[in-house]
């Protein structure tokens, strides 16, 4: 007798338990479905950790990929080297003069990224080491350089991947003619870090990103901007509403890749400076510490402001007329560097 009571109080608790259960599974399910009035019952689920990469302001999956090894490659610009290798996959990409009336691609990658073929590989120039140096002790993929840049790179201790000296990270391509076929790929790079002693420094810090255009009067529509670095090379940004992105063009055509793809971005910032021919073969000074003129496309949107870089290792900073720093659209940024003097236009 006494068993059955103890099985009885038992089942009799079990019963009570689930009907609480069910009683609460019930009270949240069609809460939930009333009207933003009904209560619902608080619970204590731990919020998602949300991890943004300093490089390019997307999202990550954890802490340790916040700030990554990246790496640099110059990339060759002559009409020689088209179509290039790689371009649609870096994340950040510097567009500055060289001699010549040519322009030169700083390529920026993340060290974890698949790249198949990166390229063609070119010569090393002074200012690209200052832009480097934003991003720690970040490796610098080239193919010799100017007398000034190569003497640079030995006094500031760069962590340079010379393919004079390290061939066997970079190939020549049989279908085109030196210079303007050596190429690399993230399967070289990734053997090299495997071989190299050295330790990337990971300390460095981003732009920032994030925000809206939309919410600021400072902000004026364009739907297009144009940049006449010569009479015949004239790169454009077009805004296309359907993507949210911009898509380059030089001389009025798509700009694409070997695969036919079209080069895009999704921050633009045309930075103005001061350019100097330094000798007779047409080799340039282009300043990168100090301040001058700045304007950062997102999002089919302009803010006109300025850049700022305190020294050759700070990151160099866009502010708007209020002098608050002006965010950038997380994904892949594009900066245009240009001389003082330069025409940019822009359509609305």
């Amino acid at each position: 007798m006494k068993k059955n009571k103890i099985f009885f109080i038992l089942t009799f608790g079990f019963g009570l338990v689930l009907l609480a259960i069910s009683g609460y599974v019930y009270f949240v399910v069609t809460a939930s479905n009333h009207s933003s009035n009904s209560t619902v019952l608080a619970t204590n689920v731990a919020p998602v950790p949300v991890f943004i990469s300093q490089f390019d302001g997307t999202f990550v999956s954890s802490s340790a990929q916040i700030i990554p090894v990246v790496m640099g490659v110059m990339i060759d610009n002559h009409p020689d080297a088209l179509p290039q290798y790689g371009l649609i996959q870096a994340r950040v990409v510097y567009e500055a003069p060289v001699e010549g009336g040519l322009t030169r691609f700083f390529a920026f990658f993340n060290r974890e990224q698949s790249v198949a073929k990166v390229g063609p590989v070119r010569s090393a120039r002074p200012y690209f080491l200052d832009w480097l140096a934003e991003y720690g002790g970040s490796s610098y993929w080239h193919c010799g350089g100017s007398p000034e840049a190569l003497d640079l790179i030995k006094q500031y201790g760069v962590w340079n991947v010379n393919q004079y000296y390290w061939d066997s990270y970079f190939w020549r391509a049989s279908d085109r003619d030196a210079p303007h076929n050596l190429f690399t790929s993230s399967d070289k790079w990734q053997s090299f870090f495997s071989d190299s002693s050295h330790s990337a420094t990971t300390t460095w810090q981003g732009w920032l990103f994030g925000g809206s255009f939309s919410s600021t009067t400072l902000a004026e529509p364009v739907s297009q901007m144009t940049i006449n670095y010569q009479s015949s090379y004239v790169v454009s940004w077009r805004y296309d509403k359907t993507t949210g992105r911009y898509v380059r063009l030089v001389n009025g055509n798509v700009y694409r890749d070997d695969s036919g793809t079209a080069v895009q971005a999704d921050s633009i910032v045309v930075q103005t400076t001061d350019v100097t021919v330094i000798d007779e073969i047409g080799r340039r000074q282009i300043d990168t510490v100090g301040a001058g003129n700045a304007r950062v496309f997102r999002n089919g949107m302009m803010i006109r402001g300025t850049w700022k870089k305190l020294d050759r290792n700070s990151r160099t900073r866009f502010y708007d007329v209020n002098n608050q720093e002006i965010p950038l659209q997380s994904g892949q940024i594009w900066i245009q560097v240009i001389p003082r003097d330069m025409e940019v236009s822009l359509a609305s």
